[in-house]
């Protein structure tokens, strides 16, 4: 009876272990992910010279390009192939998506939006007043910001993969 009660003790506190490991290693991967997702938003904010030097405001003109030095930034952060496929030594496992890559850009007080959003590009248009409008995860728009969006899977207890969702918007005029 003894051991009956001992090996069920066991099992519980190794089952709690790895409940508890697991819940660690997502939150190393998630914070892992964001800062890769905040940088590769910083690496994308292609700022407007000519329009810079005309109304001194900074703004991100050229959506594409923008898009594509997020796509290298975040390869290279993340260490993804050119398909967006984690590479083997990676933190990573599988395949990312780019759910949104979105810049909000202020122009005269008024905040326009361009980019991709579920794999479709944005028609530019003027989402409100600066100070009014927040990004998808919340962040005040003061001034030009980029938020992106992805989504990766993760591996689980007994190979189970489990799909998470990381996002970031980064002001990429005001320094914190």
């Amino acid at each position: 009876m003894e051991y009956v009660i001992s090996l069920s003790m066991v099992s519980i506190v190794l089952l709690l272990v790895l409940c508890l490991y697991q819940s660690r290693m997502i939150k190393i991967t998630r914070n892992y992910v964001q800062d890769g997702l905040a940088a590769s938003n910083l690496a994308a904010a292609i700022i407007d010279l000519a329009e810079f030097g005309i109304s001194h405001e900074i703004l991100i003109s050229d959506e594409v390009q923008a898009y594509e030095e997020f796509r290298t930034a975040l390869r290279e952060n993340l260490r993804l192939d050119e398909h967006e496929v984690a590479l083997e030594n990676s933190l990573l496992k599988g395949q990312i998506r780019i759910e949104d890559f979105i810049i909000y850009n202020v122009e005269n007080h008024l905040i326009y939006q361009m980019g991709r959003k579920n794999g479709a590009w944005l028609a530019k248009n003027c989402l409100g007043i600066q100070g009014n409008v927040r990004t998808p995860d919340g962040t005040l728009i003061e001034s030009t910001t980029i938020y992106s969006r992805i989504c990766f899977p993760i591996q689980g207890w007994k190979d189970q993969a489990r799909e998470v969702t990381v996002q970031k918007s980064v002001d990429v005029v005001t320094r914190e």
